[in-house]
């Protein structure tokens, strides 16, 4: 019980209540926290922020991705535009390399 009373009268307030593991966010962006009886009221520790700024997106295609409050944002994909009308096709490869098609 998490309530800010001593309900069995042995001068200790909420001493029963047992932390429960939490978790917020997704993926690479997920963080963990508990559950904790603060003042009677039951509060959860996990917080979102705690991953801000940590990059999510593997792929080599796409850079500048980040977490920002327990989800993956931004990232632009690699601009492989050689400005060649001759190529078609310009695109990232599987190794982050930009390939051009010549038609």
């Amino acid at each position: 019980m998490c309530d800010g009373v001593d309900n069995d009268c042995d001068g200790s307030i909420d001493e029963d209540h047992v932390p429960t593991a939490t978790t917020c966010g997704s993926g690479v962006c997920q963080s963990t926290g508990t559950l904790q009886c603060q003042n009677g009221n039951i509060v959860d520790t996990c917080s979102l922020a705690s991953t801000n700024g940590t990059p999510c997106l593997s792929s080599v295609c796409v850079s500048g991705s980040s977490c920002l409050n327990g989800q993956c944002t931004g990232g632009s994909a690699l601009d492989c535009d050689d400005n060649n009308e001759c190529t078609l096709n310009d695109s990232c490869s599987a190794t982050g390399e930009c390939e051009h098609d010549i038609s």
